[in-house]
């Protein structure tokens, strides 16, 4: 049948009604995908468009899709299976609650990697599924023989000789640079996951939240995931720490629990445990699913969470590579001068080291940002930014510091649009979650800004710094100065933003020690009274905290209250 896509079994619509059903899908806000899931259904589909009826392997959408490099090797990095998998979860569960709406459902059988196209009522069942490119173990070990192909080819003579030179050579600066007393270079920790379910009814479903909590855990990008059948190949070819996640996943009519302890693998030792408990009365599975796998992959991986802990305290202070990166988010959270600075030197050794790492770039721009006035280091940040994100433009780390280098300068409306983008990369960081919430309510969208500060407090244990802030300026603007004083005393750091919150809480209560934290703000910004406004121009409500400030026995220049009470 001309213009017709066809499958052995069962005859597919038309190529132009198939366009016309993904652009429908990808248009219908009730499919629930992420921006990764929704490029990989687009790629997929425009592959069968070409004439692709094989299916795509694994390399090619780990490469143009996923992100990955040229070294991807899927018997080792299981992304593209796990995405795939919910690719189809969400199609599923799409039409078992709203059916073919447009008389066409999309199919991507199980066992291949193409998608097929059919009318309501014809589709192929598991038995008629035409396999094409196998995710099973079969394509990994096809993948992985392949590789170790390419590695046992036997080189030219002459690169015996140029190999042993390199060796010696090699041999030599690795021995000056651990005599000169160079820092260590860390990598991120490798993690496995163990999840077993209590109930041999509750297999099938384990196995799917299994899949849902890797595919969250690798959207932060802190940890590196690996398949604990290749664990020793994993810990010989790489440094870095291995930990362990052991989940025991309980199940009855009325809710879902899942207890779960980490392990460092070398030393044995159980870092934390713990047990989530979802509801599960009248919600549907995939739901639930998806619920249990994002509460534990906000356990394990942020950057303030036991693997990422554990992580900084076996490291030594000066390691530099994935413990700078991690120490120096710790730095923008508490906010201290001296840990920014020492910070900001670590992450230039890192990138002097290896100037591609994505994680170090945007954390270093954060860090020029960060409370900053210098023109210098505002442009510098902005720069840093825009390389990340060209380097990775699918980390939330990356676009995270894209928008709050956007908003640095001015551009609001394109820092909420790349903030909207870090949050459908990695909806579970409480931190891109926390940075989005102040960015929206200093942009003028207080109840958004508010509303997602909340959301993000109740991501972890530990209320991130920048959800604080935007909690407590709220209160202070609602006059709950009681509150705003409690929130702020909450925030880490001592930071001027911070001083002057505390502080002008203080004066508007009377409460004598805002005469304490008025020095405190002198001593770090002896001339804020004098000279202060460029810094207040930074803060939200600049004429409220001045009044709580002068409240506490500040003494501002009369010009600058003048300008304060013409406003």
């Amino acid at each position: 049948m001309r213009g017709e896509v066809q499958s052995e079994n069962i005859a597919e619509v038309s190529m132009d009604e198939a366009r016309a059903e993904i652009e429908r899908l990808l248009g219908d806000g009730r499919l629930h995908l992420s921006e990764r899931q929704r490029e990989l259904l687009r790629y997929l589909a425009e592959r069968r468009f070409s004439g692709n009826k094989e299916g795509v392997k694994a390399y090619c959408i780990a490469i143009d899709v996923l992100g990955r490099t040229s070294a991807f090797e899927a018997g080792i990095d299981p992304i593209v299976r796990i995405e795939m998998s919910r690719l189809r979860s969400a199609l599923d569960s799409y039409y078992e609650a709203y059916g073919a709406t447009g008389g066409i459902r999309v199919q991507i059988p199980r066992g291949s990697y193409l998608t097929r196209f059919y009318r309501a009522g014809q589709e192929e069942t598991p038995a008629d599924t035409v396999v094409g490119v196998a995710e099973s173990a079969s394509t990994e070990q096809e993948v992985s023989s392949t590789v170790d192909q390419r590695r046992r080819l036997p080189p030219p003579a002459a690169l015996y000789a140029t190999a042993a030179v390199a060796s010696v050579c090699a041999a030599a600066l690795f021995a000056v640079w651990r005599l000169l007393g160079d820092p260590d270079w860390t990598e991120k920790p490798i993690v496995y996951v163990k999840l077993e379910a209590a109930d041999s009814e509750l297999m099938q479903e384990a196995s799917l939240v299994r899949e849902s909590l890797v595919s969250a855990l690798s959207r932060f990008q802190t940890l590196t995931i690996a398949e604990p059948r290749y664990a020793a190949a994993r810990a010989a070819n790489r440094v870095g720490r291995t930990y362990e996640i052991d989940i025991r996943y309980y199940g009855d009519s009325g809710n879902r629990r899942a207890w779960w302890q980490v392990v460092q693998s070398s030393s044995g030792d159980v870092l934390k445990s713990g047990l989530e408990n979802i509801g599960a009365t009248g919600r549907g599975q995939s739901l639930v699913i998806q619920e249990v796998a994002d509460a534990l992959a906000r356990r394990f991986a942020p950057t303030r969470s036991v693997i990422n802990d554990a992580e900084l305290r076996e490291s030594p202070e000066d390691a530099i590579g994935n413990a700078c990166v991690l120490r120096a988010e710790y730095a923008l959270e508490t906010g201290g001068p001296d840990q920014i600075a020492a910070s900001r030197r670590c992450l230039d050794t890192t990138l002097s080291r290896n100037p591609r790492i994505s994680d170090a770039t945007a954390v270093l721009s954060r860090i020029l940002l960060s409370d900053s006035t210098a023109t210098a280091d505002v442009v510098a940040g902005v720069e840093l930014a825009r390389k990340a994100t060209a380097e990775a433009p699918l980390s939330e780390r990356a676009q995270t510091a894209l928008m709050v280098a956007q908003f640095a300068t001015g551009k609001k409306v394109a820092a909420i649009e790349t903030g909207n983008r870090a949050i459908s990369l990695n909806p579970n960081s409480p931190d891109a979650t926390a940075a989005f919430a102040l960015v929206l309510y200093r942009s003028g969208f207080g109840a958004a800004g508010v509303s997602m500060a909340r959301e993000a407090t109740g991501m972890s244990d530990a209320a991130p710094r920048d959800a604080l802030m935007v909690l407590a300026f709220d209160a202070y603007a609602r006059k709950q100065y009681s509150e705003a004083s409690l929130l702020a005393e909450q925030i880490n750091g001592r930071d001027f933003s911070v001083q002057v919150l505390r502080t002008a809480a203080l004066g508007e209560l009377q409460s004598p020690e805002a005469v304490e934290r008025l020095e405190e703000l002198r001593s770090l910004d002896p001339a804020f009274e004098r000279s202060g406004e460029e810094r207040f121009a930074l803060l939200p409500l600049p004429d409220e905290l001045k009044a709580g400030l002068v409240k506490a026995g500040a003494r501002f220049s009369s010009n600058q209250l003048a300008s304060s009470e013409d406003k």
